[in-house]
């Protein structure tokens, strides 16, 4: 039991520290803090001490050269941002926080690089931790204290060049490499500057720059080239650097900068150990403005030329801002350098110049690194537009020249002659004889005549052009008449009167051949159009005929030039009489005329004639007889406007579909009555009465006396039963007149549907009718604003059907037939008293009312305004 005792003291004592340590947790540094801008020569940290140096603020992508060495004892160097240190100094694990490459554990020598602040959305604040401790976050990795450190520490910001894309620690693996630049990164123009510096900071490896083809072929372990001659830095061990610039066949290719930790190619580092390496790469690209113009170097004098600076070299945005001088022999500024004018701005200008010769311009380029480069760029100016040349005299004007009197001094000169540069000379010829070349020429002429000054304008360039006038010595004296002829002329004319007018002209400088005589008839009008409405050569020469034409006072102005065309005229006036009346009549022309249109009439009157007949005939030849034939005949000229040279179908109305006879149509029209009064029930045979459907064709002669003679008692219109409609037309009345003598029918048959009137008309015209008439049964209808006052076509008429074998209501049966005057029998009883009814047309919605005859429950009545059937029910 003893030694069991024992152990489990033994065992006690081991673990008491083991369950010290699990119940207390991690501790927490406490760490010194220090200032970087305060830091002394040499910071010491004590064996189990930390010190946090703030770096303060640093901007994403500055650079900044590390210098640290430490000495005595080893320490880790670890360098985080704001976020990443709290966990250290809250005693956590911190290594996911701390930044590589830049930081290094149990770190003891010197250490040397540069380094690039990472990208980051905002500035950060940066600390570098010297710790000397087991910090309970480390992982037992790094130092874990020991002795005092010496540790000495710089940080500087480094202002490097404007163009350095590269400027950082680079962290390898063992066998492996990294990619620094690639894509447009390198890019460059032909001519760029590279500059690629290194130095390692732990193992040795190589820098390359390479084409995409050798990266390739590098990445795949081919055989061939792998770097670009001169452009490579092998088995670096300590701060080296090249210099290379690009060839015009690598302009715009792309280029990749790489760091080697392998063993390959030959010449290098061998890839064994992680390697850390700082590398630099600068650019120095081409800086000298390049300038082209849209005229070939070469512009008019005024003309605009365009400068454009558009292909300076510029795939690393070196192109700053652009300054022109247009021309180096002016000093524009006054400052007596006279290549540096500020004349234009930009990458693009535009520029004139008013007088010819060689301009040489000059650009200044500032790129945004600061630098400054210039080029020229040399311009033709030339002058290729010939002068205007511009003759100025103090002669008088005229058309086409100038004229001056014989014996005066005319001044000639070219003063107004234009050039777009300047006039160096003035050449003259007069009459084809050369005059000399001064800038004005005088002349003098004695004798009357017309003269060529011709003017030859040179400018500096040597750019000519000529122009000419023509200049007329003139006499000063007017031409002559002779007035003993003028009061000779005659004073009075007869209309239709053709006169011969003859004048005597002279001039004291002119012969009779050089004189122009111009007679105007008509003063009041410019028939020539020159301004002078008196002076136009309606008739020309000194021995003229002139007509007049129309009776009353006509004015003749006479108007003579000179050869120089001095002009003097002469007016008078010749009274016209009216041509005496003679008795030539036009009595013949008219008789003509007259017999002419009669005869045409006659052909207009027979052709229409025979169509009428041979409509008639057409009708004949379709079964209906002479009277029913007239009658539809008539019935169509009355509702169709016909044409004076009509045809037979139209006259027989053929157009408007086809005829038939009579019995067909009364038959037809009976059955249709019949079917529309009593249908198929005694129901509606005995309740309902319908107006029997218009027919499209023409009634018999029957028929139409018994409408005429009902339209009589209620004041229309109507032709008379015996005669075809009435209308203007002499030969168609002609025909009728002889139809009726041919065809005279002995009786008249009244074959239409029995219709009752009222038995106050019917008595009323039972005096003047010798025709029996069907009674017609017309209901009363209130007139409204859509209903006529009178009977007429628009009328309600409720119709009982034609005596046949079946029985018919009360009413008709109580309405005999109206005969003639020795026919009529006693009084009938009155009827029972309609019932009025009030029906809105559902065709046009409008309002009408009707009389409905006793024992009816309902009728169709054709609306008064539209003419549509309505069917009314007798409530």
């Amino acid at each position: 039991m003893r030694w069991l005792v024992a152990a489990l003291l033994l065992l006690t004592v081991a673990l008491t520290p083991l369950a010290a340590q699990a119940t207390s947790g991690r501790a927490a540094p406490t760490c010194s803090q220090a200032d970087v801008t305060t830091l002394g020569p040499t910071t010491s940290v004590g064996d189990g001490e930390c010190v946090v140096i703030d770096l303060g603020i640093l901007q994403p992508g500055d650079v900044y050269d590390m210098s640290l060495i430490v000495v005595d004892d080893a320490v880790d160097l670890l360098l985080f941002d704001q976020n990443g240190l709290q966990p250290y100094e809250l005693g956590q694990s911190y290594r996911s926080s701390v930044v590589f490459p830049a930081s290094t554990e149990s770190a003891l020598g010197g250490y040397e690089f540069h380094w690039s602040v990472p990208p980051s959305i905002a500035a950060k604040r940066w600390s570098l931790v010297l710790d000397n401790l087991a910090h309970d976050g480390d992982g037992g990795l790094g130092d874990q204290g020991g002795s005092t450190a010496t540790v000495s520490v710089e940080v500087t910001r480094l202002n490097q060049a404007y163009w350095t894309p590269y400027n950082n620690l680079v962290a390898v693996e063992a066998d492996d490499h990294a990619l620094l630049l690639s894509g447009s990164d390198l890019q460059l123009d032909a001519g760029t500057v590279v500059v690629v510096s290194a130095w390692p900071m732990e193992f040795i490896g190589d820098v390359y720059l390479q084409t995409r083809t050798m990266y390739d072929r590098y990445v795949a372990g081919g055989i061939g080239v792998q770097f670009l001659d001169g452009a490579a830095l092998q088995s670096v061990t300590q701060a080296s650097s090249f210099t290379w610039q690009v060839p015009a066949s690598l302009e715009g290719e792309e280029l990749l900068l790489v760091v080697d930790n392998t063993e390959t190619p030959l010449g290098g580092g061998n890839g064994s150990e992680s390697l850390r390496m700082t590398v630099r790469l600068e650019m120095a690209p081409p800086l000298t403005p390049t300038v082209n113009d849209d005229k070939s170097g070469t512009v008019s004098l005024g003309e605009t030329l365009t400068l454009d600076a558009t292909a300076t070299p510029n795939r690393l945005g070196q192109r700053g801002s652009f300054s022109w001088d247009l021309d180096d022999e002016e000093d524009t500024n006054g400052d007596g350098n006279a290549s540096n004018d500020v004349d234009a701005q930009g990458l693009t200008v535009d520029a004139s110049w008013s007088t010819p010769g060689t301009r040489t311009v000059h650009v200044t380029m500032t790129s945004p690194s600061g630098e400054v480069a210039s080029s020229t760029h040399q311009v033709s100016v030339v002058d290729t537009v010939s002068p205007v040349p511009r003759i100025q005299t103090d002669a008088t004007p005229v058309a086409g020249g100038w004229r001056l009197d014989v014996g005066d001094t005319v001044t000639i000169n070219c003063m107004s002659s234009t050039d777009d540069d300047v006039i160096s000379q003035c050449a003259w010829t007069v009459d084809g004889v050369s005059q000399g070349t001064n800038t004005t020429l005088s002349q003098t002429w004695t004798t009357v005549g017309q003269h060529l000054v011709e003017l030859t304008v040179t400018d500096a360039s040597g750019n000519m052009a000529s122009t000419n006038a023509t200049l007329r010595s003139i006499d000063p004296s007017l031409p002559e008449f002779n007035l003993s002829g003028l009061a000779e002329f005659p004073t009075e004319a007869t209309a239709g009167d053709e006169l011969r007018f003859r004048v005597v002209v002279s001039d004291p400088y002119d012969g009779p051949a050089d004189l122009r005589v111009h007679w105007d008839i008509d003063p009041t009008k410019d028939t020539d159009k020159n301004g002078d409405a008196g002076d136009d050569p309606d008739r020309v020469g000194i021995n003229v005929l002139i007509p007049f034409e129309r009776a009353g006072q006509q004015d003749i102005v006479i108007t003579v030039f000179d050869a120089s065309n001095n002009s003097n005229r002469y007016a008078f006036q010749v009274d016209v009489i009216p041509a005496p009346t003679t008795s030539t009549s036009y009595t013949g022309l008219v008789v003509g005329v007259l017999v002419l249109g009669a005869l045409m009439g006659a052909g207009v009157l027979g052709f229409r004639f025979w169509q009428r007949r041979l409509a008639l005939d057409l009708l004949l030849n379709r079964g209906l007889n002479h009277e029913d034939a007239k009658a539809h005949m008539a019935m169509v000229a009355q509702q169709e406007r016909l044409p004076l040279l009509s045809k037979a179908v139209a006259y027989a109305g053929l157009h408007l579909g086809e005829v038939v006879p009579r019995e067909v149509q009364e038959a037809q029209q009976k059955q249709a009555e019949f079917d529309a009064i009593y249908g198929n029930s005694p129901a509606e045979v005995s309740t309902t009465a319908f107006a029997p459907p218009a027919s499209t064709y023409a009634m018999s002669a029957g028929s139409s006396q018994a409408a005429a003679e009902a339209a009589a008692l209620l004041e229309v219109e109507t032709p008379a039963p015996n005669r075809s409609v009435a209308t203007n037309d002499p030969l168609s009345a002609l025909m009728d007149d002889d139809d009726e003598q041919e065809h005279v029918p002995t009786s008249v048959e009244p074959a239409a549907p029995s219709v009752v009137l009222p038995a106050s008309a019917a008595q009323a015209d039972a005096s003047s009718s010798a025709v029996s008439v069907p009674a017609v049964a017309l209901p009363a209808m209130a007139p409204t604003s859509d209903t006529p006052a009178t009977g007429g076509p628009e009328t309600g008429v409720a119709l009982p059907p034609s005596p046949d074998p079946v029985t018919q209501p009360s009413m008709a049966q109580s309405a005999p037939p109206v005969t003639s005057a020795s026919q009529a029998g006693p009084t009938p009883p009155p009827a029972p008293s309609p019932r009025s009814v009030r029906h809105t047309c559902s065709a046009c919605s409008s309002m009408f009312e009707v009389d409905v005859p006793a024992g009816l429950s309902q009728a169709l009545v054709a609306c008064p305004r539209c003419g549509t059937d309505q069917l009314i029910r007798v409530q």
